[in-house]
């Protein structure tokens, strides 16, 4: 009897999200609707789809050793071994990125 309200009201619930089209809402309509869709898949027997195989392939990136990367290592370090407080980490840290900034400008698109 409650298994069967819930799923009326979850139901009921998946098609409000869908006739509202609210992006956060939307998504959760979709996650209920999968869940509904695993879950009759195990009810019927049917094995659940394959994951498909992970590639363990190594990604060619290199990181620039720049003066402001050293720096952060410098402060990490120090923070985790408890030579610099969490205040003054967050400071060294702040006055970074306002170097970086005035260094490199970042140029961001107009907001329409």
């Amino acid at each position: 009897m409650l298994s069967g309200l819930l799923l009326i009201a979850s139901l009921a619930l998946l098609i409000w999200l869908v006739v509202r089209r609210r992006p956060w809402l939307a998504r959760i309509g979709r996650a209920i609707a999968d869940e509904f869709t695993r879950s009759a898949q195990w009810y019927m027997g049917v094995p659940p789809p394959s994951k498909p195989a992970v590639s363990h392939a190594k990604a060619d990136v290199e990181i620039p050793d720049t003066l402001a990367s050293r720096a952060e290592a410098v402060f990490t370090a120090h923070l985790l071994d408890g030579t610099l407080t969490r205040d003054d980490y967050q400071r060294a840290m702040a006055e970074l990125a306002a170097d970086d900034e005035r260094q490199h400008p970042m140029s961001v698109p107009p907001w329409r």
